[in-house]
């Protein structure tokens, strides 16, 4: 009896973990897919050059399907902040001086 007293208490310790894996993983692929059409279009630069943020469309768009609203906008907000300060200003050195 007091073994499965014990199993009992101590049961929510095995499943833990998991729901917080399972909260996390959209949040991973979101930054995953991002930080993967970042290095996409660092090596494919020469191609994307009049548009960069192509890939990061498909990057938004794997976010919020998988992850659903939040994921996509934190895919949206993270894409936008590298696009502008980032890729734009490898693109125009002039951009980046003041």
């Amino acid at each position: 009896m007091s073994n499965r007293v014990q199993a009992s208490r101590f049961r929510w310790i095995g499943n833990r973990p998991n729901k917080i894996i399972a909260q996390l993983l959209p949040y991973a692929v979101t930054l995953l897919s991002v930080a993967l059409a970042l290095g996409f279009t660092l090596m494919l630069s020469s191609l994307l050059a009049p548009n960069p943020s192509s890939l990061f469309l498909l990057a938004v768009m794997v976010s919020a399907w998988s992850g659903g609203l939040r994921q996509g906008l934190l895919a949206t907000i993270l894409s936008i902040l590298i696009i502008s300060y980032f890729l734009l200003s490898l693109m125009n050195p002039s951009r980046g001086q003041i």
